[in-house]
This record gives structure tokens, sequence and C-alpha cells, in this order.
């Protein structure tokens, strides 16, 4: 599981250097994995969890596709 943090990780390093001081959360729901899902981030969760659900309430409604 190391592995696949660290090959994340350069991912969101990608990432944020797109923007100023940015927070990001990556959740990777995996049900095919034996440990779960997978969370990975530089922000606090509880804050990353207030921002999805500020999403949800938004209009038009948040569709993934």
């Amino acid at each position: 599981m190391n592995e696949l943090y660290f090959a994340l990780q350069e991912d969101l390093d990608r990432i944020c250097s797109k923007f100023k001081n940015p927070k990001v959360t990556l959740v990777v729901r995996a049900p095919d994995l034996s440990d779960g899902d997978v969370v990975i981030g530089n922000d606090d969760l509880d804050a990353s969890i207030a921002a999805i659900e500020r999403l949800k309430s938004r209009d038009p409604q948040f569709k993934p596709t």
C-alpha cells in the first residue's frame, strides 16, 4: 500500500502545482482493495467533508458522470 500512496502523492503534487495554497483530498472508493478505500491529501478530513457537503447543497446539484 505504501507504493500506492507514494505514486498518488506525485499526482497530488502535480495538481497542487496548479493552485496557490491548495488543500487537496483524494478519496478513492475501492471495494476491491483488501483494506478498503483510500484517502490521501494535505487537508483536514473534517474540512474536506464540509466542502463536500457544501458542494452537495449547491444548485444545480453536483452530478458526477
